[in-house]
C-alpha cells in the first residue's frame, strides 16, 4: 500500500468546491448567461458600430482602482479578526483557513463585485448560498463563506441598493476578465485593460483600469457605484473615435455577439466563428487567411448570383475580384458607344461635301452635323491640352461596390497576399481587425442589396440599379 501524500490546500480547495457546486440544487435558478439578456436596444448599437467604428466611436472610462481602500479595508479587517479569534484551531476546517494570501484576493474587482453579488443573494432564503457559485474563483468563496450576510446587508445598505439599482441582474457575473463582456443592468461593458502598479510599494494594490462601453451610461453606473463604495480615484468618462487601433479595439468581442444575429447559418457563419476564436488565440496570420476564404465564398456567391453563371475556380483573391468587375462592365457598357472624332474624318466630310457639283446639294441637316463634329472635337483637344498641364485625375470605375467598400477588399486581399508571399508587411492585431471589419461590412452591404433588389428583373438591370444606388457618380457611363 502506498503511503499517502500531503495534498496541495489548493487542490483540495478546488475539488472541495467541485464537489459542492455539483450537488448543488439548481431547481428555480435562471442558467442563462449574460448574453442571453442582450435586448433589441442593444444589438442595434452593436451593429451600429460593426458597420462602422469610427463614426460611432466608444466610450473610455479610466481611473484608479484602490485596491486596499474603501469598503475592501473593512472587510479585510474583519476577516483577519476572523482569523484572531481561533478559526485556525478548528483542524476539520483547515482547508478554508484564512491565510494572508487569500485576505490579498480582497483586493481584486472580481472580489468586490463577488461580495455585492453574496449579500443580494443572502437577502433572501432561497438564493442564500448561490452567490458562492457565481464567481469562478475559490478564494472568493472561501472568504465569503467567513462573512456575516446579515450584518453586511444591514451596515452597507446604501452601497447594497446602489449595487442592485446599477450594476446587478438576475444572470450577472462578477468575473472581470479583459476576454469577456460584463453586462450590468444599464448596457455592455468591456474590461479592457487592468494592471497593477508593482513597480511602486505605496501602490501594491492599486490597478490602472480601462473599461470600454458603446454609450455612457453603463460607465457611469460604474462610476457611482465604485464611488460609493471608495474604490476609484482620478477617473474619466470621455468619447473617442480615433486613433482607429483603440476604436477598433472590441470588434471582435461585438461582433462575437452579434454573429449569430447578423449571418445565417452556413460555410460564412462557420468561417465568422472560426476566425474569431483564432484572434483569441492571437494567431493573426491564420485569422486573416481564414478571413480570405470568407472573401472567397461572398465574392463567389455575389458572382454566381449576379451572373447567372459558375464561377471559375482556381482564381486568387484579386482575379476573382477583377473578373467579377470585368463582366459586370461588360453587361453595363454598349458596344456601339461611338468612336472619338478625329479632325481627319472632319475633313473628309467637309471635302466630300465641296466636291459635288454645286453647294446647294449639301443639306442643312448635313452642315450641322459637321459643325457639331468640329465643335466636339475641338473641346476635346482643348481637354486634353489642358490635361498636360493639370495633375490627371483618377476616372471613376463601374463597380456595384461603394468605393470604401472596394478600397477594404482591395486592403484585405493585400494583408492576405503578404502572408501567402511572407512579405515584410507587418501583419498583427490591428491589421486582423480592419481585416474582419473590411469582410463584415461587405456581407452586411450584401445582406441590404439582396433586400433593395427586384428579382423578378434581368440580372443586367438588377446590376445596373445597383451600380446606381452605389456608385451614382458613374450612371452617364452606363449604357
Amino acid at each position: 500500500m502506498s503511503k499517502p501524500t500531503d495534498v496541495p490546500a489548493d487542490r483540495l480547495v478546488r475539488s472541495l468546491n467541485s464537489i459542492l457546486h455539483d450537488s448543488m440544487d439548481y431547481s428555480g435558478y435562471s442558467q442563462k448567461t449574460a448574453k442571453d439578456y442582450i435586448t433589441i436596444k442593444d444589438m442595434e448599437r452593436i451593429c451600429k458600430y460593426l458597420k462602422n467604428p469610427t463614426s460611432c466611436g466608444l466610450w473610455l472610462f479610466k481611473g484608479k482602482w484602490l485596491g486596499a481602500q474603501g469598503i475592501t479595508h473593512e472587510i479585510t479587517e474583519e476577516l483577519k479578526n476572523l482569523e484572531k479569534s481561533g478559526i485556525k484551531a478548528e483542524k476539520k476546517r483547515r482547508i478554508e483557513e484564512i491565510s494572508e494570501r487569500l485576505l490579498e484576493t480582497t483586493s481584486r474587482m472580481t472580489f468586490t463585485f463577488s461580495l455585492f453579488v453574496h449579500m443580494v443573494c443572502s437577502e433572501g432564503t432561497e438564493n442564500k448560498n448561490l452567490s458562492l457559485y457565481r464567481t469562478s474563483r475559490d478564494n472568493d468563496r472561501i472568504l465569503l463563506e467567513k462573512l456575516d450576510s446579515k450584518r453586511l446587508n444591514d451596515k452597507y445598505s446604501k452601497e447594497l441598493d446602489c449595487f442592485k439599482s446599477r450594476i446587478f441582474y438576475e444572470g450577472f457575473n462578477p468575473l472581470i476578465d479583459t476576454q469577456r463582456f460584463i453586462y450590468t443592468k444599464t448596457g455592455l461593458v468591456f474590461p479592457q485593460d487592468v494592471s497593477r502598479n508593482n513597480h511602486i510599494e505605496t501602490e501594491k494594490w492599486n490597478r490602472w483600469f480601462t473599461f470600454m462601453a458603446l454609450e455612457p451610461e453603463p460607465l457611469e453606473s460604474l462610476a457611482e457605484f465604485f464611488n460609493i463604495i471608495g474604490k476609484i480615484s482620478d477617473y474619466t468618462i470621455a468619447p473617442i473615435y480615433s486613433p482607429e487601433e483603440d476604436v477598433f479595439g472590441p470588434y471582435f468581442s461585438f461582433l462575437e455577439l452579434a454573429c449569430d444575429r447578423l449571418f445565417q447559418k452556413g460555410k460564412i457563419r462557420t468561417l465568422i466563428e472560426q476566425s474569431i476564436s483564432i484572434f483569441n488565440d492571437q494567431n493573426y496570420p491564420y485569422c486573416i487567411s481564414t478571413i480570405g476564404l470568407i472573401l472567397e465564398e461572398q465574392l463567389t456567391q455575389i458572382y454566381e448570383t449576379l451572373l447567372r453563371n459558375r464561377c471559375p475556380q482556381g482564381l486568387t483573391l484579386g482575379e476573382l475580384l477583377d473578373l467579377f468587375e470585368k463582366e459586370v462592365r461588360s453587361r453595363v457598357v454598349s458596344d456601339n458607344q461611338k468612336k472619338a472624332i478625329d479632325s481627319n474624318s472632319i475633313y473628309e466630310r467637309i471635302n466630300n461635301s465641296l466636291e459635288r457639283n454645286t453647294s446647294s446639294h449639301a443639306t442643312n441637316d448635313d452642315m450641322l452635323k459637321i459643325i457639331r463634329d468640329i465643335l466636339t472635337f475641338v473641346k476635346e483637344n482643348n481637354k486634353q491640352i489642358l490635361s498636360k498641364f493639370n495633375p490627371p485625375q483618377k476616372k471613376e470605375s463601374i463597380s456595384i461596390f461603394p468605393n470604401k467598400l472596394r478600397d477594404g477588399m482591395d486592403e484585405l486581399i493585400m494583408y492576405r497576399n503578404a502572408i501567402s508571399h511572407r512579405s515584410r508587411i507587418p501583419i498583427g492585431g490591428f491589421e486582423t481587425l480592419k481585416s474582419i471589419y473590411h469582410i463584415s461590412s461587405l456581407i452586411m452591404w450584401w445582406n441590404e442589396e439582396m433586400k433593395l433588389a427586384n428579382w423578378k428583373d434581368s440580372s443586367d438591370v438588377i446590376i445596373k440599379e445597383m451600380i446606381k444606388r452605389n456608385n451614382p457618380q458613374v450612371t452617364s457611363q452606363i449604357s
